[in-house]
Formats: structure tokens, sequence, C-alpha cells
């Protein structure tokens, strides 16, 4: 059974620090140079009942929320799973340790922060992985996300393979190796939670109280909810549930690359990196989607979803989506446990209702 924990900055500032999103506050349109209309089908479409898992869709250009959605009975202060999309939290969570002297670099080796790399049943190499490795998902792992997440909540003889025992740590790291790291490109959350659990006994708190302390507290991020395993350790893979407001003032500080309201939170040379091309990518997203460190980026020539645009997704079609050409970040929520691609809303609306910078 997993657990949640709740998190409270120590600082309450305004509901949203940015101009056009204190509460009561309706988006702004077309002075700003948006289409409102094509923000009026998009509300529409919402409405009449297309795509029924998307749950909030929030626009923000400029620094201004330009548009707003809700599905019937949530509003700004519901809490959304956003899975995956935790990944990239941790990404700029990294780049702060990084900043602070919490973690030495990049190029720290995993068995420096975690002994248990270094315990019998642990493959030799895996004491060569390093924070690099992890964010770039080219741990060197054998591992298959989607075996493993078509096995939730299914009892058979080869799901028992994903069984962790009860110590999640000790099963990620005795996972043979299918390549040396650095190598090559495969999606595994386990590698996240390795990395995570890493961050926060560097830092000497718990991952929730880390995020709390650094970019909670000076986003003025008030209510935020995130999972942990069966031991209590925060997963890194997925677990943060959040305000869809929230999610836009995270996805605001990548767009500013790492600054916020003149602090720079997280260094802007880490977050270049991290929202560029560091492997060819993979599954789950096309052959021409590239990664970074933890956030997934597109090719320039992307069109018509978002060139030069990068984006934190999780399972359901949750997207904190950075759209540095148009100065803008999109927020998608939706369905947390059913497959879903809420991409064509980007595509078909949000795109064209943003035009040109």
């Amino acid at each position: 059974m997993r657990r949640i924990a709740w998190g409270l900055t120590l600082a309450v500032t305004a509901l949203f620090a940015l101009p056009a999103a204190q509460a009561g506050d309706e988006p702004a349109h077309a002075a700003q140079g948006v289409d409102g209309a094509v923000f009026e089908r998009l509300r529409s479409h919402l409405d009449g009942g297309a795509m029924p898992s998307v749950r909030s869709v929030l626009v923000m250009r400029s620094d201004e929320l330009r548009f707003e959605w809700y599905r019937n009975g949530l509003d700004r202060d519901s809490l959304h799973q956003i899975n995956s999309a935790t990944k990239s939290v941790v990404s700029m969570l990294v780049g702060v340790a990084i900043q602070r002297g919490t973690l030495a670099g990049l190029d720290q080796k995993l068995a420096g922060l975690l002994p248990e790399a270094s315990a019998p049943g642990v493959d030799p190499r895996v004491k060569g992985i390093t924070v690099r490795h992890l964010l770039t998902m080219s741990s060197g792992f054998a591992w298959d996300e989607r075996a493993r997440d078509a096995c939730r909540g299914a009892r058979s003889g080869d799901c028992a393979r994903f069984d962790d025992g009860g110590d999640p740590i000790a099963f990620a790291l005795q996972r043979p190796l299918a390549h040396a790291p650095g190598q090559v490109f495969n999606y595994d959350s386990p590698s996240v939670d390795l990395l995570a659990v890493a961050l926060a006994r560097a830092s000497g708190s718990s991952l929730l109280e880390f995020a709390q302390q650094t970019l909670g507290r000076e986003l003025g991020i008030t209510r935020l909810r995130w999972q942990t395993d069966a031991r209590g350790n925060h997963l890194g893979g997925r677990g943060i549930e959040a305000t869809a407001r929230d999610l836009v003032k995270l996805g605001h500080l990548a767009l500013r690359r790492g600054a916020w309201q003149g602090r720079q939170l997280v260094p802007a040379h880490y977050m270049d990196a991290a929202t560029s091309r560091q492997t060819a990518g993979g599954w789950p997203w096309p052959p021409w989607v590239g990664y970074g460190f933890l956030w997934w980026v597109m090719p320039e020539r992307a069109e018509p979803k978002a060139p030069g645009s990068y984006a934190a997704n999780g399972f359901g079609g949750q997207y904190i989506w950075v759209v540095p050409e148009r100065d803008a970040v999109v927020v998608i929520t939706a369905d947390p446990f059913a497959p879903g691609d809420t991409s064509p809303l980007l595509r078909d609306f949000i795109m064209p209702a943003l035009g040109r910078r």
C-alpha cells in the first residue's frame, strides 16, 4: 500500500503570483495578442463533452493567464495527479541541489549517494551510473516499462517479476544491466525513483521537504501531495498531486530558465541543458522527439506540435508544455488512470489561439 504525504509551504504568498491570475480574476484575451475566439471554441468544445477525460486546461502567455477551464465539479483548488510529469519536477530539484552543493554535479556516482549500489547481488557496473545517466534515462538497466504498466493491478506468473518484495530500492538496483551506463535510452521509472531517494538522502530531508524549502516556498505553492513507496520514500517517477495553477507556476519557472520574480531558483545553464536534446529518446514518444534531463524535447520543425518546445508528460495525457517561441505555458490534466492523448487540444486550438509572439 502506498502512502500519501501532504505538504504546505511555510510562507503563503498570493494565490498566483503573476499579474492576471489573482483570486477572482478572469483570463485575459485579445488585448494581449491571443485569439479569444479560438479559446471560446475550445471552451465550447470541452463544455460540450469532447475529450471527457480532460480535467483542466490552462494557458499562460507573457506572464498572464489567458485561458482557464475545469471540468464540472472541479476548480482552481482541485488537486490533479500528474503521473510521470513528476519526473520533470524532480529534474528541476536536481538543478537546485547542484546549485546549493547538495549534489556534487551531474557526474556524481550513484554509489556515493546510495550505499546499496555496492551491495552483493548488484551488477558492479551499477557503481558507474551517474546522476546524468539517471536524468537521461540511460542508466542501462534491463527494464520494460510497458510490461510493468500492463501488470499493475494484475497478479500472474509473468507479473511476479515486477514484485519489489517491499524493498523498491533494492529491487531497482538489483535489476540486470542490458547496456553499459550512458549508452542507450530506455524509459525507466524505477531509475528516477533511485534518483529521488539519492537526492532526499543528500539533502538530509524528505524529497517533499526539500521541494517545500526550495521551489515550493518561492513559488507560493501552498498545497501539494506526493506519493511514497512502501518504505516512505517519495517516488521520483510519478506521485505529485497539485493544483493546475501550481503546475503553471512550475512551467513558468522552466520557461524563464529557472528564474522566478528576479531570483534564480534553478541555474539557467542547467535548465538550458535539461530542456535540450541529450539523448535520442524513444517510447512512449515518437522517434523524432528527443529527451533532455527528464523533459521531452520537440525538434524545431515540429509544427503543429509547438516547435522548439519541451514538455513534462504523464500517463493519461497530463502535460506541462512550455513553448518559448510563443512565450507560453500550457497545462492539461486528465483522468490519471485512463489512457488518453490530450495533445490534439494543443494542435487544434491552443497553438492557433496563441498565434505568433
